[in-house]
């Protein structure tokens, strides 16, 4: 099949869009762009942005390069990234003059992406400062995605007051705000995640086990008569996405199973490393 054949038959808006309802982070195929106005559409994926927050923070030296600009080498912490060496670039320098004060914790993880003085209070007139920058991009380039934006974490929501410092432990939990008294729930189950992102569809005769198991099978069909009309290099982006989806879905089903019944790794006492003499064994009580 020649090329102009490819570009001058593109896929239906409806068809395309039905297919990505599944696909969230759906490579953009060039193939399906007409040959007539390319130029100037100059379709582009969706701007991503991605927060992460660690509240322990990094041992400067073995995370910040000694060098600046494109020519660094990566540092003993950074050596994972090696390669995507090239796309990326390391910030240092930055300061938020309103995490000076307040107490070590609740007032630097509250304003982490809003930058703002937190206001301390036991939880009545809770306030972050302003908006968050996650969410603010949100508010300008959420609506080329089915969510604007995906808030996810590791532990639940601790409530209540911290009467050591007088600051409400809500501050402690929220790292992303639609406004400076209103934070974004983040969810912690990994299943939940993944029905936001892809939904679920059960049926009387089929269990929510194989709906999540086979979710991509009701794509796979459209997938297959897509795949012929696009070019080598879309066929291979789209191989590869349905691929990582595929093996995401496993990781998730796996870790939401708990643990198996018929086998149990074999750890004897003895090849168990016991706590030192002195350090706690719950890893909570040792940071502490």
């Amino acid at each position: 099949m020649s090329d102009r054949r490819l570009i001058s038959q593109p896929v239906s808006r409806r068809r395309f869009l039905r297919g990505c309802g599944l696909a969230l982070a759906l490579p953009w195929f060039e193939s399906l762009l007409p040959r007539v106005g390319r130029a100037a559409e100059a379709a582009k994926p969706p701007v991503r942005a991605a927060f992460l927050y660690f509240p322990n923070g990094v041992w400067e030296k073995a995370w910040i390069p000694e060098q600046t600009g494109h020519d660094y080498t990566l540092t003993p912490t950074l050596e994972p990234l090696g390669d995507l060496r090239s796309d990326v670039l390391v910030m240092s320098g930055l300061d938020k003059k309103h995490s000076h004060g307040g107490d070590g914790h609740y007032a630097k993880t509250a304003n982490f992406l809003t930058g703002m003085p937190v206001t301390k209070t036991t939880g009545r007139d809770i306030s972050s400062g302003g908006i968050s920058v996650d969410q603010l991009m949100a508010q300008h380039v959420g609506q080329f995605t089915p969510l604007p934006s995906l808030e996810l974490g590791t532990e639940p929501v601790i409530s209540g007051i911290d009467s050591n410092v007088g600051y409400t432990r809500l501050y402690g939990s929220h790292i992303s705000w639609q406004s400076p008294s209103r934070p974004v729930a983040k969810e912690i189950n990994p299943r939940l995640v993944y029905e936001r992102l892809f939904g679920q569809s059960v049926t009387a005769n089929t269990t929510k086990a194989e709906s999540y198991r086979n979710l991509l099978d009701y794509v796979l069909e459209d997938a297959r008569q897509l795949r012929p009309r696009l070019g080598r290099d879309d066929q291979f982006k789209m191989d590869e996405y349905l691929d990582s989806v595929r093996a995401v879905e496993k990781r998730i089903e796996f870790a939401t199973r708990g643990k198996p019944r018929d086998w149990q790794p074999g750890v004897g006492t003895a090849e168990v490393a016991s706590a030192k003499p002195g350090v706690p064994a719950d890893f909570r009580e040792h940071i502490e």
